[in-house]
């Protein structure tokens, strides 16, 4: 299954435009320009297993979602680990 580079192009305008919004949250913002890194490394890609590489790419991306939303749903008691 290939992905085209207008495919590729389409999502990273997507995501450049999330992370237009997300000016103010700095997890957010950085999270959208990370995909964007991805996907750019996905069309720079020269190994031609664009295949694996897409597979790669959407596991990594997918990692990272549940990682921030795994984050998002922790309480928040106001407690630091230097607090003792």
């Amino acid at each position: 299954m290939a992905v085209s580079n207008e495919a590729i192009m389409n999502k990273m305008i997507a995501e450049l435009q999330q992370a237009k919004t997300a000016l103010h949250n700095q997890r957010d913002f950085k999270l959208h320009i990370s995909h964007i890194q991805l996907l750019t490394e996905l069309i720079l890609d020269e190994h031609g297993e664009e295949d694996e590489s897409v597979h790669n790419v959407l596991a990594t991306l997918e990692k990272k979602k549940e990682h921030i939303e795994r984050y998002e749903e922790a309480p928040n008691d106001d407690m630091s680990i230097f607090d003792f």
